[in-house]
């Protein structure tokens, strides 16, 4: 191989080290959730923080995933939210997704300066799988959130909105 390219590898590398960090450094996925059961159960950020006996700037941090809450805390607060089973899942998906984003950057920086190209490939589609996961988790809330505003037809058919959501109909 001429140094030309290696040096063309390199910059690769780089570049896909680089965009893997950032993806991991913006991983906003707990927050994002968070907001949307926010919106969706209609508590506010004020009266969540006083439910879980926390400051609001807590919440507020949560929200921007400034910091994450501990897995016990994730509970509360979906049970502070009233939330379903499929929605708690959800949330604590999105947690994980988002803790294992921060884990992995310190493991991405060392990774991409060791130059193991085959390691930082199996690192991004092993987080790659899990926010794809949860981004469909996230989208469906999302459109469930919308339908059933918008259109009552869920309670009208008399299913079970978690179960229609997830049973392909």
């Amino acid at each position: 191989m001429s140094s030309l390219e290696a040096h063309s590898q390199d910059n690769k590398q780089d570049t896909l080290a680089g965009k893997f960090l950032k993806q991991l450094k913006t991983c906003g996925l707990f927050g994002e959730i968070l907001s949307l059961y926010l919106e969706y159960t209609g508590v506010r950020q004020i009266e969540l923080s006083q439910r879980l006996y926390v400051e609001a700037a807590t919440v507020h941090n949560w929200r921007k995933d400034k910091r994450l809450p501990d897995a016990p805390m994730v509970l509360r607060i979906s049970a502070a939210l009233g939330l379903t089973s499929v929605q708690q899942k959800t949330l604590i998906d999105a947690w994980r997704v988002t803790r294992r984003a921060r884990e992995l950057v310190p493991c991405v920086e060392e990774v991409s300066k060791s130059r193991d190209v085959v390691t930082l490939l199996s690192l991004k589609a092993e987080f790659s799988t899990q926010l794809a996961s949860v981004r469909r988790q996230i989208q469906s809330a999302k459109w469930s959130k919308m339908y059933t505003k918008t259109d009552d037809a869920v309670s009208y058919s008399g299913l079970d909105p978690d179960i229609w959501l997830y049973s392909g109909y």
